[in-house]
């Protein structure tokens, strides 16, 4: 009996002590499992196999995504407000209304929610970075394209708060130190400055300039070149004789390459705007050229007085 009851004992404490490390080695995975999905940009998962998981639950949960963005933006409680709008970006990736009312949605409506200019301006940078994140998934639509260049020329470049976003699009676009070129970007990092655009010359990286083979093909007819590249019409700015970039790029260069794009994207494949009309998307670049030109007059004339 006795030899019994200390076997019984001994099989108890070393089923304590086994549970014990199990427990242990659970929570441990756990806490990597918790990590790892902290850090995880979730704009890294596929639109596809997110619709596949959700399967039906996909209507429901986008009406109240919906719901949600718009309660808080009435309450003006702006926390976590980009990860629910990301989430109806990747539910609903089709539907070029959706984008567009996004795009616009952070550029003025939560962007003038904020108190400070940086925040303001760090709000309209994420505006672009959506529409950079949905053109990478549909490139060349006149719809994302429009979207980008109002961004840039009517709330960076035309706002009431212009000569802070202009001279701040600027210094951004020149060359930066190391450690903000390779910053590491996860689901915690907030957009706070526009990327670079410029070599140590002043001249547009190269990839910028670099025409896409996946370019549309033009409809027949058209006469009009494109060739897809990121800044493909400040090119013919980007060299000795032009002056290139020296102070950086201005929103309003950035406005007009983006206008121009649509335009030759309407003019070379026919697509169509879904709310603005061929007249008026073809007029855009020459306004805004217009703009940049009389705005780059005024600030030569500024620096001229200064020397």
């Amino acid at each position: 009996m006795n030899r019994g009851k200390r076997s019984l004992v001994i099989l108890l404490i070393i089923s304590i002590i086994a549970v014990g490390a199990m427990r242990a080695m659970v929570y441990a995975q756990r806490q990597t499992l918790e990590t790892q999905r902290r850090t995880t940009r979730l704009a890294g998962m596929d639109t596809f196999a997110l619709g596949l998981i959700l399967g039906g639950l996909r209507g429901p949960l986008v009406m109240f995504l919906w719901t949600s963005i718009e309660s808080q933006k009435i309450e003006k409680n702006l926390e976590n407000i980009d990860t629910k709008i990301e989430l109806v970006r990747m539910l609903q990736p089709q539907f070029m209304s959706v984008h567009i009312f996004q795009i616009w949605n952070k550029a003025y409506n939560l962007s003038v929610q904020v108190a400070s200019l940086g925040n303001k301006y760090s709000m309209i940078l994420s505006a672009l970075d959506y529409a950079h994140s949905v053109d990478a998934e549909q490139p060349d639509n006149i719809n994302l394209l429009v979207a980008i260049g109002e961004t840039y020329f009517q709330k960076l470049g035309s706002s009431a708060e212009k000569s802070y976003y202009i001279q701040r699009v600027r210094q951004d676009s020149l060359p930066q130190p190391a450690q903000r070129r390779n910053m590491r970007r996860d689901i915690s990092w907030q957009v706070t400055q526009h990327a670079t655009l410029l070599d140590e010359k002043g001249f547009l990286l190269p990839n910028l300039l670099a025409p896409r083979a996946d370019r549309p093909k033009p409809k027949p007819g058209s006469t009009m070149e494109y060739d897809g590249s990121e800044l493909e019409y400040l090119r013919q700015f980007n060299t000795p004789e032009e002056g290139r970039f020296p102070y950086g790029v201005s929103p309003l260069a950035l406005g007009y390459n983006y206008y121009k794009r649509a335009a030759a994207v309407m003019n070379t494949t026919g697509q169509k705007h879904l709310y603005t009309s061929d007249s008026v998307d073809d007029s855009r670049p020459g306004i805004v050229l217009r703009t940049w030109a009389e705005a780059e007059m005024e600030r030569a004339r500024r620096q001229e007085l200064t020397c």
